[in-house]
């Protein structure tokens, strides 16, 4: 039986039932083995079936169901991860990266609380506006978050890449002097005129 993956993807699982399918109506004896065995039929149904099954779940739509949940969870632990990589002192962040390491490499987000320069500039590669883009929820941008990380204390291996990616940001147009915009602090500075 496969093992799903820590953090699955809908899309892959997708490209490997089509992919299944494919090489079966090719004349691959073993895929179509794989297909025939939970239907009479080569379809796309059949093979999304397959893939499923050989994951242990009763059905796609079982399976699915299970990806999305994953997907949830994952965020939502990402995000207190980084709230915790910002403002927790007891190391709570670090004791949940090492419960779920995958953490790491969750979103851009993680990578800038980590320092992990390649990740970053990977991001900025693909997208400049990075630089200088507001979080929606926290109003702050990446060197704001970088610059409050506290791996720096958790694990102070991360301290030269807290500093690379600091840098990394400055080189690319950040500006060090640049406020923090968020709605809870221009609410506060509007009711207190």
């Amino acid at each position: 039986m496969a093992v799903l993956p820590a953090q699955p993807h809908l899309g892959h699982l997708r490209r490997q039932a089509r992919d299944l399918l494919r090489t079966a109506r090719a004349g691959d004896t073993a895929s179509a083995g794989r297909v025939l065995a939970v239907s009479d039929e080569l379809t796309l149904a059949a093979a999304q079936l397959a893939v499923a099954r050989e994951y242990g779940f009763a059905s796609w739509a079982r399976l699915k169901a299970e990806v999305r949940s994953r997907s949830a969870e994952l965020a939502q632990l990402a995000d207190e991860f980084c709230v915790a990589s910002v403002r927790d002192w007891t190391g709570q962040a670090a004791r949940m990266l090492a419960v779920r390491p995958e953490l790491a490499g969750y979103s851009i987000a993680t990578a800038l609380v980590l320092g992990d320069i390649a990740r970053v500039r990977q991001a900025i590669s693909a997208d400049p506006g990075l630089v200088s883009r507001l979080d929606e929820r926290t109003g702050w941008t990446a060197l704001h978050v970088v610059c409050a990380s506290r791996w720096h204390q958790l694990d102070p291996a991360r301290s030269d890449g807290l500093v690379a990616v600091a840098r990394l940001l400055l080189d690319s147009g950040a500006d060090p002097g640049g406020a923090l915009s968020h709605p809870a602090v221009r609410n506060a500075n509007s009711v207190s005129r």
